[in-house]
C-alpha cells in the first residue's frame, strides 16, 4: 500500500520521484473512497471540468487543455457519453468536429465530485500552512510553465 512505502534512499530526495508518490497516494484515495462509486476516473472529472469552463468544444480542444493525445481524449469522451454526461454534436461550419457539452446529469455529477475533490484536498493541505500551500502552488506553477 502506497500510506505505508518508503522510498529506498536514492530516491527519497528527488523531488519528481516524492511529487509523483503524493499524486498517486492522491488519485488513489480519491478512486478508492469516492469516484469508484459514481463509476468515473480523474481524467474524466478533468475533462467535464474543462468542458464546464468552455461551454462547449471539440475533442482536440479539450485534449490541449488537459494536455493529453485526442485519441485517449476521444475514448474518455465516448465513455461520458455512454454515461449521459455529456453530449456530442456537429460543428456547424465543419461538420467532422464534435462539439462536446455537459448533459444536466453531467453538471450535477461535476457538482459532487468537484466538492468531494476539494475536501479532499483540503484534507492533505491542512498538513501545511496556507502560506507553504501557496508556496507549493506558485512553485508548481512555476516549473509547468514554457521555457
Amino acid at each position: 500500500m502506497i500510506d505505508n512505502y518508503i522510498p529506498p534512499p536514492e530516491l527519497s530526495d528527488k523531488h519528481f520521484f516524492i511529487l509523483n508518490m503524493l499524486i498517486k497516494k492522491y488519485r488513489n484515495q480519491a478512486h478508492t473512497d469516492y469516484l469508484s462509486k459514481l463509476d468515473v476516473t480523474l481524467e474524466m472529472c478533468s475533462i467535464l471540468k474543462t468542458i464546464e469552463y468552455l461551454g462547449s468544444a471539440s475533442q482536440q480542444q479539450i485534449a490541449n487543455r488537459v494536455n493529453s493525445e485526442r485519441s485517449s481524449v476521444k475514448r474518455l469522451i465516448d465513455n461520458l457519453i455512454k454515461r449521459d454526461l455529456v453530449l456530442a454534436s456537429k460543428c456547424e461550419h465543419n461538420k467532422k468536429i464534435r462539439l462536446i457539452m455537459l448533459t444536466e446529469n453531467g453538471k450535477q455529477l461535476l457538482n459532487h465530485v468537484s466538492d468531494y475533490l476539494s475536501e479532499l484536498q483540503d484534507i492533505y493541505l491542512k498538513k501545511i500552512t496556507e502560506e507553504e500551500a501557496a508556496t507549493l502552488l506558485r512553485i508548481t506553477k512555476k516549473l509547468l510553465e514554457n521555457d
